[in-house]
Protein backbone atom coordinates (compact mmCIF):
# COMPACT_ATOMS: atom_id res chain seq x y z
CA UNK A 1 0.00 0.00 0.00
CA UNK A 2 1.29 3.49 -0.89
CA UNK A 3 1.97 5.41 2.27
CA UNK A 4 -0.85 7.81 3.14
CA UNK A 5 1.67 10.16 4.77
CA UNK A 6 3.51 10.32 1.46
CA UNK A 7 0.30 11.65 -0.03
CA UNK A 8 0.14 14.24 2.75
CA UNK A 9 3.71 15.45 2.53
CA UNK A 10 4.81 15.06 -1.07
CA UNK A 11 2.17 17.27 -2.61
CA UNK A 12 3.57 17.82 -6.07
CA UNK A 13 4.48 14.19 -6.65
CA UNK A 14 1.07 13.40 -8.11
CA UNK A 15 1.40 16.41 -10.39
CA UNK A 16 4.74 15.34 -11.79
CA UNK A 17 3.46 11.79 -12.31
CA UNK A 18 0.81 13.22 -14.66
CA UNK A 19 2.87 16.02 -16.21
CA UNK A 20 5.03 15.15 -19.19
CA UNK A 21 6.15 18.60 -20.33
CA UNK A 22 5.99 22.14 -18.92
CA UNK A 23 6.70 25.30 -20.94
CA UNK A 24 7.01 28.75 -19.35
CA UNK A 25 7.55 31.89 -21.43
CA UNK A 26 7.92 35.52 -20.29
CA UNK A 27 6.79 34.72 -16.75
CA UNK A 28 8.30 36.87 -13.96
CA UNK A 29 12.09 36.58 -14.45
CA UNK A 30 11.83 33.52 -16.73
CA UNK A 31 12.26 34.32 -20.41
CA UNK A 32 11.82 30.86 -21.91
CA UNK A 33 11.91 27.54 -20.05
CA UNK A 34 10.94 23.99 -21.08
CA UNK A 35 10.93 21.08 -18.64
CA UNK A 36 10.49 17.39 -19.50
CA UNK A 37 9.53 14.97 -16.72
CA UNK A 38 10.11 11.24 -16.48
CA UNK A 39 7.85 8.69 -14.80
CA UNK A 40 7.99 8.69 -11.01
CA UNK A 41 8.92 11.38 -8.53
CA UNK A 42 10.73 14.54 -9.69
CA UNK A 43 12.51 17.01 -7.41
CA UNK A 44 13.37 20.63 -8.23
CA UNK A 45 16.56 21.77 -6.46
CA UNK A 46 18.69 24.90 -6.49
CA UNK A 47 20.02 27.76 -4.49
CA UNK A 48 17.82 30.43 -2.97
CA UNK A 49 16.67 32.75 -5.72
CA UNK A 50 17.22 30.21 -8.50
CA UNK A 51 13.53 30.34 -9.44
CA UNK A 52 12.08 27.16 -7.91
CA UNK A 53 9.13 28.97 -6.35
CA UNK A 54 8.47 30.81 -9.62
CA UNK A 55 8.07 27.48 -11.39
CA UNK A 56 5.61 26.35 -8.72
CA UNK A 57 3.79 29.69 -9.04
CA UNK A 58 3.54 29.10 -12.79
CA UNK A 59 2.11 25.63 -12.16
CA UNK A 60 -0.45 27.17 -9.78
CA UNK A 61 -1.57 29.67 -12.43
CA UNK A 62 -1.73 26.93 -15.04
CA UNK A 63 -4.07 25.07 -12.68
CA UNK A 64 -6.45 28.03 -12.47
CA UNK A 65 -4.88 30.14 -9.72
CA UNK A 66 -5.48 33.88 -9.42
CA UNK A 67 -3.60 35.69 -12.20
CA UNK A 68 -2.25 39.22 -12.52
CA UNK A 69 -0.51 41.32 -15.17
CA UNK A 70 2.38 41.62 -12.67
CA UNK A 71 3.42 38.07 -13.66
CA UNK A 72 4.21 39.21 -17.22
CA UNK A 73 7.95 39.67 -17.72
CA UNK A 74 8.99 43.32 -17.92
CA UNK A 75 8.81 44.68 -21.46
CA UNK A 76 6.73 41.75 -22.84
CA UNK A 77 3.09 41.81 -24.01
CA UNK A 78 2.09 38.52 -22.44
CA UNK A 79 3.30 35.39 -20.65
CA UNK A 80 2.45 31.87 -21.80
CA UNK A 81 2.17 28.77 -19.59
CA UNK A 82 1.62 25.36 -21.15
CA UNK A 83 1.55 21.83 -19.77
CA UNK A 84 1.09 18.44 -21.38
CA UNK A 85 -0.53 15.84 -19.11
CA UNK A 86 -1.16 12.13 -19.46
CA UNK A 87 -4.69 10.96 -18.59
CA UNK A 88 -3.90 7.28 -18.26
CA UNK A 89 -5.79 5.66 -15.35
CA UNK A 90 -7.35 9.00 -14.38
CA UNK A 91 -11.08 8.32 -14.52
CA UNK A 92 -11.97 11.51 -12.62
CA UNK A 93 -10.20 13.61 -15.24
CA UNK A 94 -11.90 11.74 -18.08
CA UNK A 95 -15.29 12.32 -16.50
CA UNK A 96 -14.85 16.07 -15.95
CA UNK A 97 -13.50 16.52 -19.49
CA UNK A 98 -16.50 14.67 -20.88
CA UNK A 99 -18.80 17.00 -18.94
CA UNK A 100 -17.12 19.99 -20.56
CA UNK A 101 -17.19 18.34 -24.01
CA UNK A 102 -13.41 18.38 -24.43
CA UNK A 103 -11.76 15.85 -26.76
CA UNK A 104 -9.55 13.28 -24.97
CA UNK A 105 -8.98 10.54 -27.54
CA UNK A 106 -5.21 10.07 -27.22
CA UNK A 107 -4.96 10.04 -23.38
CA UNK A 108 -3.10 13.38 -23.57
CA UNK A 109 -4.25 16.79 -22.37
CA UNK A 110 -2.72 20.13 -23.37
CA UNK A 111 -3.47 22.95 -20.92
CA UNK A 112 -2.49 26.50 -21.89
CA UNK A 113 -2.92 29.84 -20.19
CA UNK A 114 -1.93 33.26 -21.52
CA UNK A 115 -1.82 36.34 -19.28
CA UNK A 116 -1.53 39.69 -21.07
CA UNK A 117 0.06 42.85 -19.73
CA UNK A 118 -3.40 44.45 -20.03
CA UNK A 119 -4.72 41.96 -17.46
CA UNK A 120 -6.68 39.81 -19.93
CA UNK A 121 -6.41 36.02 -19.52
CA UNK A 122 -7.02 33.34 -22.16
CA UNK A 123 -7.29 29.65 -21.16
CA UNK A 124 -7.38 26.64 -23.46
CA UNK A 125 -7.70 22.91 -22.84
CA UNK A 126 -6.86 20.72 -25.85
CA UNK A 127 -7.26 23.82 -28.00
CA UNK A 128 -10.73 24.67 -26.69
CA UNK A 129 -11.33 27.99 -24.94
CA UNK A 130 -12.49 27.60 -21.33
CA UNK A 131 -13.19 29.92 -18.41
CA UNK A 132 -10.91 30.25 -15.39
CA UNK A 133 -13.52 28.40 -13.33
CA UNK A 134 -13.60 25.52 -15.84
CA UNK A 135 -9.79 25.42 -15.94
CA UNK A 136 -9.66 25.25 -12.15
CA UNK A 137 -12.30 22.51 -12.11
CA UNK A 138 -10.47 20.39 -14.70
CA UNK A 139 -7.01 20.86 -13.19
CA UNK A 140 -8.26 19.94 -9.73
CA UNK A 141 -8.10 16.36 -11.07
CA UNK A 142 -4.56 16.87 -12.39
CA UNK A 143 -2.74 19.15 -9.96
CA UNK A 144 -2.41 18.98 -6.18
CA UNK A 145 0.04 21.57 -4.82
CA UNK A 146 0.65 21.50 -1.09
CA UNK A 147 1.67 25.00 -0.25
CA UNK A 148 0.08 28.38 0.43
CA UNK A 149 -3.22 26.53 0.98
CA UNK A 150 -3.80 26.12 -2.76
CA UNK A 151 -5.24 22.99 -4.45
CA UNK A 152 -5.01 20.86 -1.30
CA UNK A 153 -7.28 17.89 -1.70
CA UNK A 154 -7.27 17.17 2.03
CA UNK A 155 -8.70 20.64 2.69
CA UNK A 156 -11.60 20.09 0.29
CA UNK A 157 -14.45 18.11 1.91
CA UNK A 158 -15.96 17.25 -1.47
CA UNK A 159 -12.81 15.25 -2.28
CA UNK A 160 -12.70 13.22 0.93
CA UNK A 161 -14.90 10.42 -0.34
CA UNK A 162 -12.83 10.11 -3.51
CA UNK A 163 -9.69 9.68 -1.40
CA UNK A 164 -11.39 7.08 0.77
CA UNK A 165 -12.68 5.23 -2.30
CA UNK A 166 -9.18 5.25 -3.76
CA UNK A 167 -7.85 3.72 -0.55
CA UNK A 168 -10.63 1.08 -0.67
CA UNK A 169 -9.43 0.09 -4.14
CA UNK A 170 -11.37 -2.50 -6.16
CA UNK A 171 -14.04 -3.45 -3.62
CA UNK A 172 -15.15 0.14 -3.03
CA UNK A 173 -14.85 1.13 -6.68
CA UNK A 174 -17.07 -1.74 -7.81
CA UNK A 175 -19.74 -1.01 -5.21
CA UNK A 176 -19.58 2.72 -5.98
CA UNK A 177 -20.13 1.95 -9.67
CA UNK A 178 -23.17 -0.20 -8.79
CA UNK A 179 -24.60 2.59 -6.65
CA UNK A 180 -23.87 5.26 -9.30
CA UNK A 181 -25.75 3.32 -11.96
CA UNK A 182 -28.71 2.98 -9.60
CA UNK A 183 -28.59 6.71 -8.84
CA UNK A 184 -28.44 7.66 -12.52
CA UNK A 185 -31.53 5.57 -13.24
CA UNK A 186 -33.34 7.23 -10.36
CA UNK A 187 -32.31 10.72 -11.50
CA UNK A 188 -33.46 10.07 -15.07
CA UNK A 189 -36.92 8.90 -13.99
CA UNK A 190 -37.17 11.71 -11.40
CA UNK A 191 -36.50 14.31 -14.08
CA UNK A 192 -39.20 12.84 -16.31
CA UNK A 193 -41.61 12.68 -13.36
CA UNK A 194 -40.98 16.35 -12.49
CA UNK A 195 -41.55 17.39 -16.09
CA UNK A 196 -44.92 15.63 -16.12
CA UNK A 197 -45.85 17.23 -12.79
CA UNK A 198 -44.82 20.82 -13.36
CA UNK A 199 -45.20 21.47 -17.10
CA UNK A 200 -48.99 21.22 -17.41
CA UNK A 201 -49.25 24.40 -19.51
CA UNK A 202 -46.41 23.32 -21.79
CA UNK A 203 -47.99 19.88 -22.18
CA UNK A 204 -51.31 21.48 -23.14
CA UNK A 205 -49.52 23.54 -25.79
CA UNK A 206 -47.67 20.46 -26.96
CA UNK A 207 -50.96 18.58 -27.33
CA UNK A 208 -52.31 21.36 -29.59
CA UNK A 209 -49.19 21.26 -31.77
CA UNK A 210 -49.15 17.47 -32.07
CA UNK A 211 -52.88 17.35 -32.80
CA UNK A 212 -52.52 19.92 -35.59
CA UNK A 213 -49.54 18.10 -37.09
CA UNK A 214 -51.14 14.65 -37.08
CA UNK A 215 -54.44 16.02 -38.45
CA UNK A 216 -52.64 17.88 -41.25
CA UNK A 217 -50.74 14.77 -42.36
CA UNK A 218 -53.81 12.55 -41.99
CA UNK A 219 -55.90 14.89 -44.15
CA UNK A 220 -53.35 14.65 -46.96
CA UNK A 221 -53.83 10.85 -47.22
CA UNK A 222 -50.30 10.31 -48.51
CA UNK A 223 -49.21 7.14 -50.30
CA UNK A 224 -45.66 5.84 -50.56
CA UNK A 225 -44.40 6.29 -54.16
CA UNK A 226 -47.16 8.78 -54.97
CA UNK A 227 -44.84 11.72 -55.56
CA UNK A 228 -42.74 9.82 -58.10
CA UNK A 229 -45.82 8.65 -60.04
CA UNK A 230 -47.30 12.15 -60.12
CA UNK A 231 -44.01 13.68 -61.24
CA UNK A 232 -43.77 11.25 -64.14
CA UNK A 233 -47.34 11.96 -65.19
CA UNK A 234 -46.75 15.69 -64.94
CA UNK A 235 -43.66 15.42 -67.15
CA UNK A 236 -45.69 13.60 -69.81
CA UNK A 237 -48.42 16.26 -69.78
CA UNK A 238 -46.06 19.23 -69.70
CA UNK A 239 -44.08 17.73 -72.60
CA UNK A 240 -47.15 16.43 -74.46
CA UNK A 241 -46.24 17.93 -77.85
CA UNK A 242 -42.67 16.64 -77.78
CA UNK A 243 -43.78 13.19 -76.60
CA UNK A 244 -46.44 12.99 -79.32
CA UNK A 245 -43.94 13.93 -82.03
CA UNK A 246 -41.32 11.44 -80.84
CA UNK A 247 -43.76 8.54 -80.46
CA UNK A 248 -45.27 9.23 -83.88
CA UNK A 249 -41.88 9.47 -85.57
CA UNK A 250 -40.71 6.23 -83.97
CA UNK A 251 -43.89 4.38 -84.97
CA UNK A 252 -43.75 5.75 -88.52
CA UNK A 253 -40.13 4.60 -88.86
CA UNK A 254 -41.05 1.07 -87.86
CA UNK A 255 -44.46 0.63 -89.38
CA UNK A 256 -45.29 3.69 -91.44
CA UNK A 257 -45.99 3.89 -95.17
CA UNK A 258 -45.37 0.95 -97.47
CA UNK A 259 -42.45 2.60 -99.29
CA UNK A 260 -40.43 3.30 -96.14
CA UNK A 261 -41.29 0.63 -93.57
CA UNK A 262 -38.56 -0.32 -91.14
CA UNK A 263 -40.16 -3.60 -90.08
CA UNK A 264 -40.63 -4.72 -93.69
CA UNK A 265 -36.97 -3.98 -94.38
CA UNK A 266 -35.85 -6.02 -91.40
CA UNK A 267 -38.30 -8.76 -92.43
CA UNK A 268 -36.72 -8.90 -95.85
CA UNK A 269 -33.28 -9.21 -94.27
CA UNK A 270 -34.62 -12.01 -92.04
CA UNK A 271 -35.97 -13.92 -95.06
CA UNK A 272 -32.75 -13.45 -97.02
CA UNK A 273 -30.55 -14.79 -94.22
CA UNK A 274 -33.02 -17.57 -93.45
CA UNK A 275 -32.56 -18.96 -96.92
CA UNK A 276 -28.83 -19.58 -96.39
CA UNK A 277 -28.56 -20.15 -92.66
CA UNK A 278 -28.07 -23.91 -93.14
CA UNK A 279 -24.93 -23.35 -95.21
CA UNK A 280 -22.70 -21.91 -92.51
CA UNK A 281 -22.81 -21.53 -88.71
CA UNK A 282 -21.95 -17.81 -89.02
CA UNK A 283 -24.92 -17.31 -91.38
CA UNK A 284 -27.16 -19.08 -88.90
CA UNK A 285 -25.92 -16.82 -86.05
CA UNK A 286 -26.62 -13.70 -88.11
CA UNK A 287 -30.02 -15.04 -89.15
CA UNK A 288 -30.98 -15.63 -85.52
CA UNK A 289 -29.86 -12.13 -84.51
CA UNK A 290 -31.93 -10.51 -87.26
CA UNK A 291 -34.93 -12.73 -86.44
CA UNK A 292 -34.77 -11.76 -82.74
CA UNK A 293 -34.43 -8.10 -83.68
CA UNK A 294 -37.45 -8.32 -85.99
CA UNK A 295 -39.73 -9.67 -83.28
CA UNK A 296 -38.42 -7.17 -80.71
CA UNK A 297 -39.08 -4.29 -83.11
CA UNK A 298 -42.51 -5.69 -83.87
CA UNK A 299 -43.28 -5.72 -80.12
CA UNK A 300 -41.91 -2.18 -79.78
CA UNK A 301 -44.10 -0.97 -82.62
CA UNK A 302 -47.16 -2.45 -80.90
CA UNK A 303 -46.27 -0.72 -77.63
CA UNK A 304 -45.74 2.58 -79.48
CA UNK A 305 -49.19 2.27 -81.01
CA UNK A 306 -50.72 1.69 -77.56
CA UNK A 307 -48.88 4.71 -76.11
CA UNK A 308 -50.12 6.90 -78.97
CA UNK A 309 -53.64 5.62 -78.51
CA UNK A 310 -53.61 6.39 -74.75
CA UNK A 311 -51.81 9.73 -75.04
CA UNK A 312 -54.05 12.72 -74.43
CA UNK A 313 -53.56 16.24 -73.09
CA UNK A 314 -55.75 17.08 -70.09
CA UNK A 315 -55.16 20.55 -68.66
CA UNK A 316 -57.46 19.92 -65.70
CA UNK A 317 -55.50 16.79 -64.80
CA UNK A 318 -52.24 18.77 -64.99
CA UNK A 319 -53.65 21.34 -62.56
CA UNK A 320 -54.74 18.59 -60.19
CA UNK A 321 -51.27 17.04 -60.25
CA UNK A 322 -49.54 20.36 -59.60
CA UNK A 323 -51.84 21.11 -56.66
CA UNK A 324 -51.24 17.67 -55.19
CA UNK A 325 -47.47 17.97 -55.58
CA UNK A 326 -47.61 21.37 -53.91
CA UNK A 327 -49.36 19.80 -50.90
CA UNK A 328 -46.68 17.11 -50.72
CA UNK A 329 -43.86 19.67 -50.97
CA UNK A 330 -45.37 21.78 -48.18
CA UNK A 331 -45.55 18.72 -45.91
CA UNK A 332 -41.96 17.74 -46.80
CA UNK A 333 -40.78 21.21 -45.85
CA UNK A 334 -42.34 20.77 -42.39
CA UNK A 335 -41.99 17.10 -41.57
CA UNK A 336 -39.38 15.28 -43.64
CA UNK A 337 -37.46 14.85 -46.87
CA UNK A 338 -39.79 12.17 -48.29
CA UNK A 339 -43.30 10.76 -47.89
CA UNK A 340 -41.78 7.89 -45.87
CA UNK A 341 -40.23 10.44 -43.47
CA UNK A 342 -43.52 12.35 -43.18
CA UNK A 343 -45.46 9.19 -42.34
CA UNK A 344 -42.78 8.21 -39.81
CA UNK A 345 -43.08 11.65 -38.20
CA UNK A 346 -46.86 11.21 -38.04
CA UNK A 347 -46.47 7.85 -36.31
CA UNK A 348 -44.06 9.25 -33.72
CA UNK A 349 -46.23 12.32 -33.13
CA UNK A 350 -49.31 10.12 -32.65
CA UNK A 351 -47.48 8.00 -30.08
CA UNK A 352 -46.30 11.09 -28.18
CA UNK A 353 -49.81 12.57 -28.33
CA UNK A 354 -51.25 9.40 -26.90
CA UNK A 355 -48.72 9.40 -24.05
CA UNK A 356 -49.38 13.05 -23.17
CA UNK A 357 -53.14 12.61 -23.26
CA UNK A 358 -52.68 9.78 -20.79
CA UNK A 359 -50.90 12.19 -18.41
CA UNK A 360 -52.38 10.75 -15.22
CA UNK A 361 -51.41 7.23 -16.22
CA UNK A 362 -47.86 8.33 -17.04
CA UNK A 363 -47.48 10.08 -13.68
CA UNK A 364 -48.72 7.03 -11.79
CA UNK A 365 -46.39 4.77 -13.76
CA UNK A 366 -43.37 7.00 -13.10
CA UNK A 367 -44.31 7.34 -9.43
CA UNK A 368 -44.22 3.56 -9.05
CA UNK A 369 -40.87 3.40 -10.83
CA UNK A 370 -39.47 6.14 -8.59
CA UNK A 371 -40.50 4.32 -5.44
CA UNK A 372 -38.89 1.11 -6.64
CA UNK A 373 -35.68 2.85 -7.81
CA UNK A 374 -35.41 4.86 -4.58
CA UNK A 375 -35.64 1.69 -2.50
CA UNK A 376 -33.02 -0.02 -4.66
CA UNK A 377 -30.76 3.03 -4.45
CA UNK A 378 -31.04 3.15 -0.65
CA UNK A 379 -30.10 -0.53 -0.47
CA UNK A 380 -27.07 -0.08 -2.71
CA UNK A 381 -26.09 3.07 -0.83
CA UNK A 382 -26.29 1.28 2.51
CA UNK A 383 -23.95 -1.45 1.26
CA UNK A 384 -21.55 1.21 -0.05
CA UNK A 385 -21.71 3.11 3.25
CA UNK A 386 -20.97 -0.03 5.28
CA UNK A 387 -17.89 -0.78 3.17
CA UNK A 388 -16.71 2.82 3.46
CA UNK A 389 -17.04 2.78 7.24
CA UNK A 390 -15.03 -0.42 7.37
CA UNK A 391 -12.31 1.01 5.12
CA UNK A 392 -12.32 4.32 7.01
CA UNK A 393 -11.57 2.55 10.29
CA UNK A 394 -8.73 0.66 8.64
CA UNK A 395 -7.36 3.88 7.14
CA UNK A 396 -7.53 5.67 10.51
CA UNK A 397 -5.43 2.92 12.09
CA UNK A 398 -2.84 3.00 9.33
CA UNK A 399 -2.53 6.79 9.52
CA UNK A 400 -2.05 6.60 13.28
CA UNK A 401 0.66 3.98 12.89
CA UNK A 402 2.58 6.14 10.42
CA UNK A 403 2.13 9.27 12.51
CA UNK A 404 3.70 7.44 15.43
CA UNK A 405 6.84 6.95 13.36
CA UNK A 406 6.91 10.75 12.96
CA UNK A 407 6.53 11.20 16.73
CA UNK A 408 2.99 12.55 16.19
CA UNK A 409 1.18 9.83 18.09
CA UNK A 410 -1.07 12.39 19.83
CA UNK A 411 -2.66 13.38 16.52
CA UNK A 412 -6.23 12.11 16.14
CA UNK A 413 -7.70 11.36 12.71
CA UNK A 414 -11.40 10.53 12.47
CA UNK A 415 -13.77 10.01 9.59
CA UNK A 416 -17.29 11.26 10.27
CA UNK A 417 -20.32 10.12 8.27
CA UNK A 418 -23.75 11.63 7.84
CA UNK A 419 -26.87 10.30 6.19
CA UNK A 420 -27.56 12.08 2.90
CA UNK A 421 -30.70 12.20 0.79
CA UNK A 422 -30.62 11.37 -2.93
CA UNK A 423 -30.95 15.08 -3.74
CA UNK A 424 -27.65 15.84 -2.00
CA UNK A 425 -25.58 14.17 -4.69
CA UNK A 426 -24.80 10.92 -6.35
CA UNK A 427 -22.61 9.71 -3.45
CA UNK A 428 -25.79 8.95 -1.58
CA UNK A 429 -25.70 7.74 1.97
CA UNK A 430 -22.04 8.32 2.87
Amino acid sequence: MVSFINHLCVGVRRFFDLLQELMIKNFAIIHNLSLHFQEGMSVLTGETGAGKSIIIDAVGLLAGGRGSSEFVRHGEKKCVLEGMFTLENNEDAHQILEEYGIDQEDQTLIVQREIYASGRTVCRVNGRLVTIAALRDICSHLVDIHGQNEHQELMRPERHLSLLDTFGAKELQEQYQIYTESYQQYKKVKKEYDEWQHNEQELAQRIDILQFQTDEIEAAKLEVGEEERLSEEKNRLVNYQRVMQSLSAAYAALQGNEENNGLDAVGQAMEAMGSIEDLDSQYKRLSEMITNTYFQLQEAASDLFDQLDELAYDENRLNEIEERLDVIHQLKRKYGASIEDILKFQSQASEELERIQDREGQINKLSSQLEELAQRMVEKGRVLSDIRREKAELLENEIHEQLKELYMDKVIVNFKFKLATPTEGKRGHT
